[in-house]
């Protein structure tokens, strides 16, 4: 399979370069090409990010040991400031605190 260059390194020495539409060319090119390119930038975006947040959460890590927190705090704050999905446990209400609506008189 011939590169593009060589295409048209061979069209030139015929002469018929001025018969090459070059704009369907780029047109086919951006349409096929252009989804993989931006998934691979996806990607290389997204494992820089996971590298920079997973240092952030070690030195993070390493300033709290060095304060004093025990291992229970530290991961209780990193749960807090994660964008995943961890949520608060839903606590129950103890049956005395419910106040049941009285009708009008």
């Amino acid at each position: 399979m011939m590169e593009f260059t060589e295409l048209f390194g061979l069209l030139a020495q015929r002469g018929d370069v001025s018969d090459v539409e070059i704009i369907p060319l780029v047109a086919v090119s951006c349409i096929l090409g252009g989804p993989f390119v931006v998934a691979i930038v996806y990607v290389v975006f997204q494992s820089i990010g996971a590298i920079v947040r997973s240092g952030l959460d070690a030195n993070l890590k390493l300033k709290m040991l060095k304060l004093g927190y025990s291992p229970a705090d530290i991961e209780r704050v990193l749960l807090a400031g994660s964008t995943g999905v961890a949520k608060a446990k839903p606590t129950k209400t103890p049956q005395s605190e419910i106040v049941m609506a009285q009708p009008i008189k």
